[in-house]
């Protein structure tokens, strides 16, 4: 990070299959956008954080896997999972690897 970015936060826990669980919402996406933020932080319960650029963040958002809505056309939801360290990676399945976190992954001491 450097200073005079405009970051997101987003927060989760570790769920009981071992990986970490943030749900975005398209709305979410657009004011990201419009704010100019920078970078948004995944923060890994209490293990870190991933730094995301908000470019790597929209192309991340065009291979996830979603929820839609009743009407089976509007999005209600991005699922982005990331797996714990030491190997952390957002995943689209547990076989797929869509983007390897770990030169961005900052541990908490």
């Amino acid at each position: 990070m450097t200073s005079g970015e405009t970051l997101y936060k987003k927060y989760s826990k570790q769920y009981d299959a071992g990986e970490f669980w943030f749900g975005m919402t398209p709305s979410t996406r657009d004011v990201l956008n419009e704010k100019d933020v920078n970078t948004i932080l995944f923060v890994l319960g209490d293990f870190g954080m991933v730094e995301c650029p908000i470019d790597t963040f929209n192309e991340l958002i065009n291979n996830a896997k979603t929820t839609f809505k009743k009407d089976n056309v509007t999005i209600k939801h991005y699922h982005i999972c990331i797996s714990p360290p030491p190997d952390v990676k957002l995943f689209k399945t547990k076989k797929t690897t869509v983007f390897d976190f770990n030169s961005t992954f900052t541990i908490f001491d």
